[in-house]
């Protein structure tokens, strides 16, 4: 009997230490709150990929000649300078930082220039073009080249003008930037070569133009 009683004092003192332990401590018993981890996603780099369409303004920078062949009468350097209008098209498709596309621009232009006895006009100027670019994010430096066409009308002052399309090739390049949304703009140069062409036949003189430029514009588009 001594032995029971004795083993009930000892649980019952036991239990009233651990309840005074826990009453001197109530927090050590509790789990301790942590701030719940926020995961941040990495910013996503601009992707060129996608087709796009825009206008664009800038200058054409010319040069024409004027040969009357056999004779050498009627002999004649210009340069047809003037400002240009227009638009362009196109596809970008990025690989990893490289960006490979197509592109094809038309634009009015008003490059003129004359003497005392010829002229040439520029009416329009056209590219159809391939271009590779390195993306840095949101810039992108480029080079283009290919197939360029223009209307180019030639005049002997005092004789009826002649007006052809002339077909040539294109290189050059530029810097594209991303903007906002799916804006980007632009600044480009090119070099255009129309070559040369007969044009028309006068005092039984056959008459070859040719026509080269330096093009320069600034152009907005948006992708879609």
């Amino acid at each position: 009997m001594r032995i029971i009683v004795t083993a009930a004092a000892a649980a019952a003192t036991l239990l009233a230490a651990t309840h005074i332990a826990s009453a001197a401590d109530p927090i050590g018993r509790r789990p301790i709150d942590t701030p719940p981890v926020v995961s941040v996603p990495a910013p996503v780099a601009y992707n060129w990929t996608g087709f796009y369409a825009g206008l664009n303004v800038g200058g054409v920078f010319g040069n024409s000649e004027h040969v009357n062949v056999p004779l050498a009468l009627g002999h004649g350097q210009l340069d047809p300078n003037g400002v240009l209008l227009g638009g362009q098209i196109g596809y970008n498709y990025q690989i990893n930082q490289f960006v490979l596309g197509v592109e094809g621009d038309l634009g009015w232009t008003n490059a003129k220039d004359n003497n005392a006895i010829t002229e040439t006009k520029a009416r329009w100027l056209g590219t159809a073009r391939a271009r590779v670019g390195v993306a840095f994010d949101t810039i992108m430096p480029y080079m283009t080249g290919g197939f360029a066409f223009g209307n180019i009308r030639a005049q002997e002052i005092g004789f009826p003008a002649a007006s052809k399309t002339m077909t040539g090739w294109t290189v050059g390049g530029g810097v594209e930037a991303a903007l906002w949304n799916n804006w980007t703009a632009k600044v480009e140069y090119l070099y255009v070569d129309l070559g040369d062409k007969d044009f028309y036949q006068l005092a039984g003189q056959t008459h070859n133009i040719d026509f080269k430029a330096h093009v320069i514009k600034a152009g907005l588009n948006y992708r879609f």
